[in-house]
Formats: structure tokens, sequence, C-alpha cells
């Protein structure tokens, strides 16, 4: 039968070395199959790891707990051990303590006999003495020996009771252990979780800023692109005002009707000098101002539903970027 001491520790232990056990079997780390590649790949792997570092991080805060509660188990377990022990040690210290005594009253005993020699055992009053002195002595050494018999039970029954103590001690030691185990197990692949996301994290961010990048360089070449035939249409039409050369005319007809029957005259327009089409369109320079403005945030983190000055979303980089030049634009993509 267990004693007092075991059954308690034990029943302290067990539901915590139950939990540990489930919830450190359904802890894994599972990361998707492929990498993703693209912004909204990565983006939706995070997410996933996000999802599973929220349930993770449950079981390993109830692992924290189990193993807390086995360390205190453990605690009290070697308390116990140490009072039993110190249970045992006094019990053996009264032990011997009783036995010096029964020496010391054996050896007064067998002086306050005196000695006996022939004469004093025939003296009726040396026999007198004698028989009192033998029968004290039984009646003490009987009491004596039920008192050793009582300290040798109570001996063992302690040591009985250090062993327990023992047992349990080394029960809750073990159950300590594998607590600590698969709390430690569990931190180390709730970190390593993390870790993924913070790499996922910073793939993101790259892929976006080379986004943002590509896009600043598409908007600068079709500037360029748009400047360059603006320019190009301004120099042909000062050659062709310098040149003297008229652009092309159309005729118009006008027809009169006579006796001998119709007649049709064509009057050509007079040429034109100058420009013909008028000034030519000036190039706004709110759009290069624009793309200045965008290309100056490269670097700048990426944050949801922002639009500076230190972090953007997409429309909001947007919105920031003609709001430079006066421009209101709403922060949403669709209506941008």
């Amino acid at each position: 039968m267990k004693s007092t001491t075991e059954l308690r520790v034990m029943r302290r232990l067990g539901i915590a070395a139950c939990c540990a056990t489930t919830l450190f079997g359904s802890l894994a780390v599972t990361t998707p199959a492929g990498a993703a590649t693209t912004i909204a790949g990565k983006q939706a792997e995070a997410a996933a790891l996000r999802a599973q570092i929220d349930r993770e991080s449950m079981h390993v805060g109830a692992l924290a707990d189990q193993y807390n509660g086995a360390r205190v188990a453990l605690e009290d377990a070697q308390a116990e051990v140490a009072t039993a022990q110190a249970a045992v040690d006094a019990t053996v210290a009264k032990r011997k303590e009783l036995k010096a005594t029964l020496a010391r009253r054996a050896a007064s005993l067998y002086r306050g006999s005196g000695s006996r020699t022939p004469f004093s055992e025939v003296d009726p009053g040396n026999m007198a003495k004698t028989a009192r002195i033998a029968q004290y002595g039984d009646v003490t050494a009987a009491r004596d020996n039920r008192l050793i018999d009582e300290v040798k039970r109570a001996e063992a029954r302690l040591a009985a009771q250090r062993a327990a103590a023992d047992t349990a001690r080394a029960n809750a030691a073990q159950q300590a252990d594998s607590a600590g185990a698969a709390y430690r197990e569990a931190s180390a692949a709730d970190r390593s979780l993390r870790s993924r996301l913070s790499q996922i994290d910073a793939e993101t961010k790259k892929l976006i800023e080379q986004q943002r990048a590509e896009a600043a360089r598409a908007e600068a070449a079709r500037i360029a692109a748009s400047q360059r035939q603006a320019a190009a249409q301004r120099a042909a039409i000062e050659a062709a005002r310098r040149n003297g050369t008229p652009p092309p005319t159309t005729p118009r007809s006008t027809g009169t009707s006579g006796s001998g029957g119709q007649t049709t005259t064509t009057t050509v327009s007079p040429a034109l000098t100058g420009n013909p089409f008028g000034p030519p369109p000036a190039v706004s320079s709110r759009a290069a101002e624009v793309v200045a403005y965008a290309r100056a945030q490269l670097g700048k983190p990426y944050s949801f539903a922002t639009y500076g000055p230190t972090t953007f979303d997409c429309s909001g980089l947007t919105k920031a970027a003609w709001g430079s030049v006066g421009v209101r634009l709403p922060h949403y993509s669709a209506a941008q």
C-alpha cells in the first residue's frame, strides 16, 4: 500500500503528466509545401503561420503551467523526504541515548550489589539485599526492553515513511523532467514558427519594395516618353514654320448656274502662317513631381491603411504622391 505522501504527490503530478503529454503531442510545426513568390502568396503564408502561432502559443502556455506544477510537486516531495529523514535521525539518536542510559544503569546496579565473597553469600542480610537488587534489575530490564522495542518499531515505521518519501520524490523528479522536456521542445517549435514568420515578413517587404520600384520606373518611363513625343511635335512644328512650308489645304467648291449650263468655281484658302494647330500642349510638371515623390518613399515599410509619412500601403502611396501637388484622391484604389 502506498503511503499518504506518495499518494499526495502522485495525485498532484497525474493531471500534469497527462495534460503535458496530450498538449505536446498536438504541437507540430507546419509550413506550406511550396515557397510563395508573390506578395499575395507571401501574405497568405504569413497569415497561416500567425494563426498557427496563436494556437500553439496556448499549448506552450499550458505546458508551462504543467511544468511549474511538476516543479512545485517535486519541491513538496523533497520537503517530505527531509522531514522523514529528520524523524528517522531523531529516533536513532533516541535509541542510542536509551542504550547508553541502560548501560549506565546496569553498571550502577552491578556496583551497588557489592563484591560477593563466600562469607557474604551466607550472610542473611547480604542475601536479602542481593535478592532485592536482582528483583529490581529484572523489573527494570523488562521495562527497558519494552522501551527499546518501541523505539525500534518507531524507527522501522519512520524508515518506511522515508522510503515512501524517496519513491514519491523520484516520481516527482521524473514527472518534472518530462514536463520540462515537453515545455522546452514546444518552446523551440514556437520559436521556429516565429522565425519563419519573420523571414516571410522580410521577403514580403522586399517584394513590395521591388514592386514599388518597378511601378516608379514604369511611370518615369511613361512620362519621359510623353515628354519626348511632345518635344518631337514642337520641333516638327517649329521646323515647318522656319521653312515656310504651308500645311495641306482643302479646296472648297461653289456652283453657279448660267444659261449655258452650270459653272464650277474652286476657291483655294490662303496658306496659314505660324502654328496652324495653336500652341502645343504644355507638359504638366505635376506628374514629374508625383513620380519624384513616389521614388523618394522607396525603402519605407508597407503598412495596411496608411498613407505616410513613414509607412504606406498601395493606394496610400498614390494618395500621398498626388496630394503633394495639391490633388486630393480617396484612399481607395478602385476610386483613384
